[in-house]
């Protein structure tokens, strides 16, 4: 027996009768309506589908990449759509994430300059004090240095005895450059009329300076040294002269 089908006429008019039936228990029954409807939305959607799986296939599935391609737009497109919807629904998001990052870059700034400048003074600091240290250690050498030359002006000033001081000029040199620290003073000289007869203490280099040729040294001939001893003479006071290149 032959079976119907929607090709043959006899097939044709029988589900155009079951369609009727349906449409009639469908009419009457709510349930079977939606029922209907779904089938007929699941069968459109199948035509659909084999509609374009034939188009692909006379194609030669040449549109599959666009089509792919189109697809990532279309989310891509959605996602930044949905984001900025987010963003204008929620304005004070963004706003709040602009101003802590301007905050922490701030602090970052602040910390790193702070650093920087406490870093500065405490090496200014440290280098004043070194020189301050070394002003006073240059001070108190210097006072050392003048210990002796005003120990001799007042015995000189108590006893100007000539003989006295030739006999006892290196016992008393020595004794007073053993109160100041060592190095302070090279040597103490004794010099009456400004000659030069007595060094203490003598060194082998010393020798010019004391006996001839060249010795002895007359500081009141010498034109580097005449000016400065003849203004201390006038002073009757002690005075300091130079600064001189000994060597």
């Amino acid at each position: 027996m032959e079976k119907p089908n929607g090709d043959h006429p006899a097939g044709a008019a029988e589900t155009k009768q079951d369609n009727s039936n349906l449409k009639a228990i469908a009419g009457a029954n709510p349930l079977v309506a939606q029922a209907l409807n779904q089938i007929q939305q699941n069968e459109g959607a199948y035509q659909m589908e084999r509609l374009g799986l034939a188009n692909r296939s006379s194609t030669g599935g040449k549109d599959t990449k666009r089509s792919r391609a189109r697809r990532g737009c279309t989310a891509a497109f959605s996602y930044v759509k949905v984001v900025g919807q987010t963003l204008r629904s929620n304005l004070w998001v963004p706003v709040l994430v602009f101003i802590l990052f301007g905050l922490m870059c701030g602090l970052g700034l602040w910390g790193v300059i702070a650093a920087a400048d406490n870093e500065a003074d405490k090496r200014r600091n440290t280098a004043i004090g070194a020189a301050q240290d070394a002003a006073k250690g240059f001070e108190i050498q210097l006072r050392e240095t003048f210990i002796p030359m005003f120990t001799m002006d007042i015995l000189v000033r108590q006893n100007p005895d000539w003989d006295h001081w030739n006999a006892s000029f290196d016992s008393t040199a020595a004794e007073l450059l053993g109160k100041v620290t060592n190095g302070s003073l090279w040597n103490i000289q004794l010099q009456p009329h400004g000659v030069n007869t007595r060094i203490h203490p003598y060194r082998t280099e010393d020798y010019d300076q004391i006996y001839p040729p060249k010795g002895p040294l007359d500081i009141l001939q010498d034109p580097i040294r005449r000016a400065g001893a003849l203004s201390i003479i006038r002073s009757r006071d002690i005075g300091v002269n130079g600064p001189l290149y000994l060597v």
